[in-house]
């Protein structure tokens, strides 16, 4: 019998042989059990274990990391958004409810992804650079500008542009045959 030191107390008839253990092939099956836990769980190899998934140059696993933050919001979308509005619409239709659902309201997801701010700074560097040229060209004003980049409480590069004051009232036709 063993104690928790692994002393044994042997009398001299007693024989003892300690054998070793052979623990080849154990990095092997660590690597088998490890891939198949990425494959289940479908989180990439570089979010789960932390690791660069290749050892080749260049090889990050931000295109996995990409693709999976994609996943999850596709999952957001499909499995989370149903719910979420039959909740909110029950809540503002019980009978001790003071407050009147809004018309228009809506909500989304917290972003997975987040943009490094050099990658913010030069997306909208790029965006003032071409709304410079518009604005020098005529094309639309800084009002428009100041409006669509910030008028929605957020920076949007979509440029909404006033459909009365470029004339435009549906009648496309007659303004080609002028």
């Amino acid at each position: 019998m063993l104690s928790s030191l692994r002393a044994i107390v042997l009398d001299k008839e007693d024989e003892f042989d300690n054998k070793q253990a052979a623990v080849g092939g154990v990095k092997d099956i660590y690597g088998i059990v490890k891939d198949r836990l990425i494959a289940a769980s479908g989180i990439p190899h570089s979010r789960l274990m932390g690791e660069s998934p290749g050892s080749s140059l260049g090889e990050t696993g931000n295109s996995q990391l990409v693709d999976y933050y994609d996943k999850v919001a596709r999952e957001q979308s499909m499995m989370l958004r149903g719910p979420i509005d039959r909740l909110t619409t029950l809540l503002f239709r019980q009978s001790k409810n003071q407050i009147l659902e809004p018309d228009n309201w809506t909500y989304k997801f917290n972003p997975l992804y987040s943009e490094s701010q050099e990658t913010i700074i030069n997306t909208r560097l790029a965006q003032a650079n071409i709304d410079n040229i518009y604005m020098t060209q005529g094309v639309y004003d800084s009002v428009e500008v100041a409006k669509s980049r910030f008028g929605s409480g957020e920076y949007s590069f979509e440029t909404d542009l006033d459909d009365d004051e470029l004339g435009l009232d549906g009648d496309a036709d007659e303004n080609d045959k002028a």
